[in-house]
């Protein structure tokens, strides 16, 4: 039993107390946390309206658009096995979101680079 106790002993002493207290730390978060309550709830915390209404819009996409996990990539993969068809279209259908979201963010972007374009320069038009 010293035969085997003596090693791990001596990488103990070598090790600087504190990485051994940060590696103690993040093992008990490691281990607590998936014991916690999954959802947080804030007393007396307002949201804004436009807060809430894109939280529904992701919250919508999420269930009907791009798969965001990956049992729902692997699901959707088993699904479309044997139609080429339906492949074709769901590829159609994330190129046009991701060409959509980049105009989007490419207009946000140049708004906030030239504050003194006007809203209906040719630059800007969504």
């Amino acid at each position: 039993m010293r035969a085997l106790l003596t090693p791990i002993i001596d990488v103990f002493r070598n090790v600087p107390l504190q990485s051994m207290i940060t590696a103690g730390m993040a093992a008990i978060i490691l281990f607590v946390m998936p014991m916690m309550p999954s959802t947080t709830h804030l007393v007396g915390v307002t949201v804004d309206a436009d807060v809430l209404n894109r939280l529904d819009e992701l919250e919508a996409k999420g269930r009907e658009g791009r798969p965001r996990t990956t049992g729902q990539f692997k699901a959707e993969k088993k699904s479309l096995e044997g139609k080429p068809g339906e492949v074709i279209n769901r590829m159609g259908q994330e190129a046009t979101d991701a060409v959509e979201k980049a105009s989007e963010s490419t207009t946000e972007t140049l708004k906030d680079l030239l504050p003194g374009v006007e809203a209906d320069s040719p630059l800007l038009e969504d």
